[in-house]
């Protein structure tokens, strides 16, 4: 027993590897934003110089939790990027570590359950994710933490857990609101076991209490002291757009599929023969549907974006409409459509992971073990199934938000699988294999992206270094934000959300300005990775990445006369 316990904690620490890996192979410390978290980076960095939280109008989440996390990193060790994605590589370490005990609960080897637990660290979403400080990893990570801790709950009803438990989903409702679905759906499930079967009305309410104060305590914090961010409000139950409706949930699902792939493969391999014939069969099938999906992708348009299929490799720093073609990769025509292979090769994946995926939900039903009497065997499930019926209904939810399904659908795929299966040695070694292929993906993918984005910045700055000012350049969400919007709502004099307080016209004019979602008004200069219609290229700056050449270009508009652009920014064109 003590030896197995020993092999046990040797297979835990071998969970951490990858991301001692990456954080060697891909150093956390350039200085450069990533979509919205530059709004949440002076957040956190303004909590950890002044002790105050104050939101400005641009998250849509709560952000309160997610904020002290990173606080408390930039507290330790300044107030930087750097800081900032230690906090998330934590979280997503932490997680992996979640997920190991949740295997080994349900009697699955220390070797399996370490399989799974890397295999989510090098998932190409969790490694974009942790060189970030957006909140999704914060709100899966939590959500994570809140099926482990209520599928325990549900057997022990000593008060301190219970309170424990409670309190946890406060904090995940402070942090992202997504992140509070599993206790929403332990609590029913824990009401229903109080009325016919064990435990008291004090204890459920025991549990209840810190939640309920915590949400509470925040809605009143905003509402009568803080003031409300304009943002923060969603627009659900979009019923009356299936076709839109029918996009989404295609997405969800191939998204998914794609990110579960080296588990699929473990399934497709280690299943009886019978079975495994069948599921090529279904694969075959499925690449036929992937080769209708693109020559008709006019009507799918979500099936090839960049954020579910590109691997990591997108270029969040540009302007929206898809990946520039320079950094597509190969591509090919297909029913007068430009395809690239690279999304090809993903969605054909992805589509033979969700048939495998499915056909194995449809076997496996119910959980192959329980590792209590008490235990809630459903809520990791429906945790997942709830999570993905908001994502489905709520427009504002899209893209990387599918990263919150992906550790739940770990663990709901974990209770379920026997142990004969992970057991197989074949279909283990295969999974190794195919979480190696896609880790070397995701490596080289966070590697080109990081190059891309510091060659990016480097460049804006030598721009304003040069008198060019941030309001006279074109250059993306992330830039709009970093430079436009956080230096104008963040100053000494506009702390906190106020565009509310603004009258209509007033209003228009700020958000058209210095809104981050301003991306292209024309601005005189503009940066980007490929040349535009109506510009000329003023300079070009190289990048390199360890598989690929680059560049980026700065333009200026036509129509645009030397006079209006600043003096050393001409002299710096007309020298080159």
């Amino acid at each position: 027993m003590t030896h197995g316990l020993r092999r046990h904690d040797r297979a835990q620490w071998f969970v951490l590897l990858p991301f001692l890996l990456f954080a060697l192979l891909v150093p956390l410390g350039p200085e450069t934003p990533y979509s919205d978290d530059f709004d949440y980076a002076e957040t956190a960095w303004y909590l950890a110089d002044t002790g105050r939280l104050i939101l400005s109008d641009w998250p849509s989440m709560t952000l309160a939790g997610h904020a002290a996390w990173g606080a408390l990193f930039c507290k330790l060790g300044g107030n930087s990027y750097l800081m900032l994605r230690l906090s998330m590589f934590t979280l997503a370490a932490l997680t992996s570590l979640a997920l190991f005990h949740w295997a080994r609960r349900y009697g699955h080897s220390p070797a399996f359950a370490a399989w799974c637990a890397i295999t989510f660290a090098l998932s190409p979403l969790t490694v974009v994710l942790q060189y970030t400080f957006l909140t999704d990893l914060t709100g899966a990570a939590l959500a994570t933490f809140l099926v482990l801790a209520g599928n325990r709950i549900a057997d022990d009803w000593r008060p301190l857990p219970l309170l424990k438990f409670g309190l946890l989903a406060g904090v995940a409702y402070l942090s992202r609101q997504t992140a509070a679905i599993p206790f929403l759906v332990a609590f029913p499930m824990l009401l229903w076991k109080v009325l016919y079967w064990e435990g008291t009305w004090r204890k459920l309410l025991l549990m209840a209490l810190p939640f309920i104060a915590l949400v509470g305590g925040y809605q009143f914090w905003l509402m009568e002291s803080h003031g409300v961010p304009a943002n923060q409000q969603f627009s659900f139950l979009q019923l009356d757009q299936p076709a839109w409706h029918a996009d989404r949930l295609l997405a969800l699902v191939l998204g998914l599929g794609l990110h579960l792939a080296p588990m699929a493969a473990v399934l497709a391999v280690a299943t009886g023969r019978g079975r495994r014939w069948r599921t090529f069969a279904l694969g075959l099938a499925g690449i036929g549907f992937v080769v209708v999906c693109l020559s008709t992708s006019e009507r799918w348009p979500i099936l090839l974006h960049d954020d579910l299929f590109d691997l990591g490799l997108r270029a969040p720093e540009t302007s929206p409409g898809g990946t520039p073609q320079p950094l597509r990769g190969p591509v090919w025509r297909l029913e007068g459509r430009s395809v690239s292979l690279a999304h090809a090769i993903a969605l054909a994946t992805a589509t033979f992971s969700t048939l495998v995926l499915g056909m194995f939900c449809l076997a496996h039903r119910r959980p192959a073990s329980l590792p209590s009497r008490g235990a809630l065997p459903g809520l990791a499930t429906l945790s997942l199934l709830a999570t993905a019926g908001l994502l489905l209904f709520t427009p504002s939810l899209f893209d990387r938000y599918l990263f919150s399904l992906v550790p739940l659908a770990f663990l709901a795929l974990l209770e379920r699988i026997p142990t004969r299966v992970t057991s197989h040695p074949v279909g283990l070694g295969v999974g190794w294999g195919v979480t190696a292929v896609v880790g070397g993906l995701s490596l080289f993918g966070i590697q080109d992206g990081m190059q891309r984005s510091d060659t990016f910045w480097k460049t804006a700055r030598h721009l304003h270094s040069l008198g060019v000012q941030p309001a006279d350049v074109d250059a993306g969400m992330a830039y709009a934000g970093f430079f436009r919007y956080s230096p104008t709502y963040r100053g000494p004099q506009r702390i906190g959300p106020y565009l509310k307080q603004l009258a209509p016209a007033h209003f228009q004019s700020a958000t058209a300005r210095f809104s981050p979602l301003s991306l292209s008004a024309n601005r005189p200069v503009c940066i980007e990775f490929e040349p535009l219609k109506d510009c000329r290229v003023v300079a070009r700056f190289p990048f390199r990445s360890w598989f690929r050449a680059g560049e980026l270009v700065v333009l200026v508009r036509n129509g645009v006369h030397d006079s209006s652009l600043p003096a050393p920014f001409v002299q710096w064109i007309n020298s080159r």
